[in-house]
């Protein structure tokens, strides 16, 4: 494995090279063998530290998303800059059949390009499988369509996740509220329809800004119950993992989580900028 060092995040999402321009023309016809193919022979980028290259030590980068640990890897060092600045400094360059080789957990799966309109999310023996065409691309629509169901209101999870956000506030334990927050899934209510996450990441995308110019901010619900009791009106609206959507927050704008209901809190922007540095369970030493 080789690394390098990276800046600043990117603002958009583009093709960064010649893979990621195949990978999107395979998304767009539905070519999944193809898809999975180039990322069997493609260079795979993880997200890494300096300070772990200059102390000697290999770890993975994994997120929580839809219920299921992620080995995160990305197609083109811009991709990965674009989405884990926040927690890594540097990229090791690696490829799928060295990761088979040095896969830390059977239970774990791999995203690919995670957060892009390339994105797959699949067991790690599934890309082989997928290149022969056995398998179809899992995408973050996909995901969230399954998330969207895990969200409803008579769901088992949200209800447990509502009862242990209640129970942080009110031991006053930030440390276990923020942990638990940051690996949700959570409901955004927008202006207009959307297709999917991934459209967080645009910037038109259309908050639903609460407050006025003066406070605006922005609400998240952690379960379909929650939503209604705020919406008894449809709104339109997207599911996404809550660690995902702090990626795209819009400047300036405060949170509110769950109104009026026992698990929810409210944040202002500086506090907020605060949340999005917080240390991250995804970091797996191995």
């Amino acid at each position: 494995m080789t690394t390098s060092g990276f800046g600043r995040p990117a603002d958009s999402w583009k093709p960064a090279n010649a893979v990621e321009e195949s990978m999107a023309r395979a998304a767009a016809a539905g070519d999944s063998a193809a898809y999975f193919r180039l990322v069997e022979s493609a260079t795979l980028y993880l997200p890494g530290s300096i300070a772990d290259r200059q102390a000697g030590m290999q770890r993975f980068a994994t997120r929580v998303i839809f219920g299921h640990t992620y080995v995160l890897a990305f197609t083109s060092v811009d991709g990965l800059m674009a989405h884990v600045a926040e927690f890594a400094d540097a990229s090791v360059a690696t490829s799928y059949e060295e990761l088979r080789r040095h896969w830390p957990d059977p239970g774990w799966r791999l995203a690919v390009n995670p957060g892009t309109p390339v994105d797959a999310y699949v067991r790690l023996e599934s890309v082989a499988e997928a290149a022969r065409g056995a398998v179809h691309v899992t995408t973050v629509k996909a995901l969230a369509a399954q998330a969207d169901a895990d969200l409803s209101g008579s769901g088992e999870a949200p209800h447990e996740l509502e009862a242990a956000l209640a129970e942080a506030i009110r031991t006053a334990d930030v440390d276990a509220y923020v942990h638990r927050l940051l690996g949700a899934l959570v409901l955004v209510p927008t202006t207009a329809p959307v297709d999917g996450p991934a459209r967080i990441l645009e910037a038109e995308f259309p908050w639903r800004i609460t407050g006025g110019p003066e406070s605006p901010g922005i609400e998240v619900f952690t379960s379909r119950a929650a939503f209604t009791r705020a919406f008894p009106q449809p709104v339109p609206y997207v599911v996404a993992a809550f660690r995902f959507v702090l990626t795209a927050w819009p400047e300036g704008c405060g949170l509110a989580v769950d109104p009026d209901s026992p698990s929810g809190i409210s944040l202002s922007p500086e506090i907020l900028q605060m949340l999005q540095l917080w240390p991250t369970s995804g970091w797996a030493a191995q």
